[in-house]
């Protein structure tokens, strides 16, 4: 399998690339590299230096967040076995924590803004609207790190160990009996083709 962005087949390029520009990544500057993951497995940061390229983003906008990490709400809407996660407050009882700081808040109202921001960004994100200046005011900026390679070959646990939301993006991934991709923090993984190998 090709290790350069240039080498892949038109098709293949075209996805790569159109999943890269989602995240404001371009091929400029970055040719390519496959990682290649043993039995005993990996452990990945923002600071890892190795054959992929990583990429802080920021943003003070929920839309971002959902678009990098979430699950469109036409998904949410669209598919009844959709399990969407609630929010445990509504948009009124949200709006009500305008002017506090995070600190400010009571564990109640903290938990009420978490599963917020989880119901906007995994969930249907227009019941939350009228909140979202809010939430955005309570839990911006928001980061994640985009850990980019042409190839994955996972043959033991890949661990991304990311301070922030973290996003793997791939042309292929490839996995073996014991691969795996772990995060501690909400993970996005996207490539172009994915394989199953015994």
């Amino acid at each position: 399998m090709s290790e350069k962005i240039a080498d892949l087949k038109p098709e293949d390029r075209s996805h790569f690339l159109g999943l890269m520009a989602k995240y404001g990544q371009h091929q400029a500057g970055y040719e390519g590299g496959r990682l290649e993951v043993p039995k005993d497995g990996v452990t990945l940061s923002k600071r890892t230096k190795d054959a992929g390229h990583h990429v802080r983003l920021s943003t003070h906008d929920l839309d971002d967040m959902k678009r990098w990490l979430g699950v469109p709400d036409a998904v949410v809407k669209g598919d009844s076995e959709f399990k969407a996660p609630a929010a445990k407050a509504g948009p009124a009882d949200l709006k009500a924590l305008a002017g506090k700081s995070l600190v400010e808040l009571t564990p109640e109202e903290s938990a009420a803004l978490t599963s917020a921001v989880h119901a906007y960004v995994w969930g249907d994100s227009e019941a939350l609207a009228e909140a979202k200046p809010v939430l955005e005011s309570l839990v911006a900026p928001m980061e994640g790190t985009v850990h980019v390679y042409t190839t994955l070959d996972l043959k033991g646990p890949l661990t991304f160990d990311d301070d922030s939301a973290t996003i793997v993006l791939a042309n292929t991934i490839n996995y073996y009996p014991g691969g795996s991709i772990e995060s501690t923090v909400p993970l996005s993984v996207q490539a172009t083709s994915i394989f199953k190998h015994s």
